[in-house]
């Protein structure tokens, strides 16, 4: 047996710290003290994780985010039930990310390809939203009336967390200087859907080479008007 070096240890970490503190951050109106908000941006630093290191790393998704029941909410659930919605949220992600990855390989160049990250992850999201609620469902802590929305809002805060925070992270190692990995899989479509990926990766390639992409002042983002057309700053 090998045992983890310290670089995967700390990343692991962090991981968790990152998960509960985010986790943390965006719980607001919350549904009868569960995990169903408008805003989950863990779940997009849960799936970032799993397409960067496999879906073999899902068993530290479902750890971090049962501490993150533990630590932030006054969940009336017992541990059985929270560690059943928690393994609903990790087997989610991970399947999800086991389906992309191979799809992901390389730069993505088509809209095939950033079809199938975007509709992935609406079907996976779904999926753990619909999981997470019928596990509370069955422990008679989520009425049979609330169901319905309460998945409809879990599935729209999931979501909401991949659609922003991948892209940014997948920007990361050029922002470290890597360029490679998630980052280079990734980057190239997303800032074409993703207003603030295409401004920090503008700003990466001036740093990188200012005599071609110019200073970053308002007049070169296209920002001098008020009325100006955000559409601008993707082209």
């Amino acid at each position: 047996m090998t045992l983890p070096g310290p670089r995967t240890v700390a990343l692991a970490l962090a991981f968790v710290a990152a998960y509960v503190l985010l986790d943390w951050l965006s719980y607001v109106q919350p549904v009868l003290k569960l995990g169903i908000t408008p805003w989950n941006p863990q779940a997009g630093l849960a799936l970032a994780l799993l397409l960067a290191r496999g879906g073999g790393w899902g068993w530290l998704v479902g750890l971090a985010a049962l501490l993150a029941e533990l630590a932030v909410r006054d969940n009336p659930a017992g541990l059985p039930v929270l560690a059943a919605s928690s393994a609903v949220i990790a087997l989610g992600y991970a399947a999800a990310a086991r389906f992309l990855r191979p799809r992901l390989a390389g730069p993505i160049a088509s809209p095939v390809q950033a079809v199938w990250l975007i509709g992935t992850s609406m079907a996976a999201t779904l999926l753990v939203a619909a999981g997470y609620a019928l596990v509370y469902v069955a422990a008679d802590l989520l009425p049979t009336q609330a169901v319905v929305p309460g998945i409809a809002r879990y599935w729209v805060g999931d979501l909401n967390g991949v659609i922003t925070v991948v892209p940014l992270l997948a920007l990361l190692p050029m922002l470290i200087g890597a360029g490679v990995g998630l980052g280079a899989a990734i980057s190239p479509t997303a800032s074409r859907w993703n207003p603030t990926v295409a401004l920090a990766e503008r700003y990466v390639r001036q740093q990188q080479d200012p005599a071609n992409y110019g200073v970053m002042t308002p007049e070169a983002l296209g920002l001098e008007r008020a009325d100006h057309n955000p559409e601008a700053i993707l082209t």
